[in-house]
């Protein structure tokens, strides 16, 4: 009797795990969003380490979309794009425009390849300040460069109304619209849930009122679920214990 207690016992917590411990992911997945001018690092569904950085101005758009790491260069050479070949070549070394590392993602229909990189220029960190690459501080950069592959999923988004986690409270920070583009701010936050791997509760209220902020405004929508709150997964697992037991 004994022994099938405890082999009834391995078998809940065994479903306690299953149920709570979130799926591992392999690779980093790297998500840019322009209007706030930042760089998440992502692994296990989670943000690992977020970084500012430079984005294209508004006259040299950074590409928004899904891309992969295309290109890793340590070192890079740099020529001015925008003068007669050869004419504007500066060699490797800290003070390239590129920095010390290059991390390409996308490449136009014109050859032109865009990418993460460092620069000479750390004041230009955190603004719309290239010509469409994503400019970041030599060191993290350089930390960036270490953690990415070939092929690493590079997301480019434009979400105006930014959210972020803090003590399990789910946050929105509205942006300006520096791009002019078209936006659906609603379509926006709900694909930046559906990228959360907790369980949450979403005031609809307080989300009607983050549709409407103004730039600058930072408002609470919702919060995590711990899994001791989660009615649907105690029920789950009161049944599994009944079916358990009952045999």
């Amino acid at each position: 009797m004994k022994a099938k207690r405890i082999f009834l016992l391995i078998q809940i917590i065994s479903f306690y795990l299953v149920n709570t411990v979130p799926a591992q992911a392999d690779d980093y997945e790297v998500l840019i969003n322009i209007p706030s001018r930042t760089l998440e690092l992502r692994k296990d569904g989670h943000i690992e380490k977020t970084y500012p950085v430079g984005v294209g101005r508004s006259n040299f758009p950074t590409p928004t979309g899904n891309f992969k790491v295309i290109t890793k260069i340590k070192n890079p050479g740099w020529e001015n794009p925008y003068k007669p070949a050869g004419e504007v070549r500066i060699k490797p070394g800290r003070n390239n425009p590129l920095g010390t590392r290059w991390i390409g993602f996308y490449r136009d229909k014109n050859d032109n390849e865009y990418g993460m990189h460092g620069t000479n220029n750390p004041s230009s960190v955190g603004k719309y300040s290239s010509h469409g690459c994503v400019r970041m501080h030599i060191k993290q950069a350089e930390e960036l460069f270490d953690k990415v592959e070939i092929d690493t999923p590079v997301k480019v988004k434009y979400y105006t109304h930014k959210l972020n986690i803090n003590n399990n409270k789910i946050k929105v920070r509205r942006y300006s619209h520096t791009y002019k583009r078209k936006t659906n701010s609603r379509e926006m936050i709900e694909e930046q849930l559906n990228m959360i791997d907790r369980n949450y509760t979403i005031n609809e209220k307080q989300l009607n009122k983050a549709l409407e902020m103004k730039p600058g405004g930072i408002l609470t929508i919702g919060e995590i679920i711990h899994t001791e709150q989660n009615p649907d997964f105690m029920q789950k697992l009161s049944n599994f214990i009944k079916t358990t037991f009952s045999n």
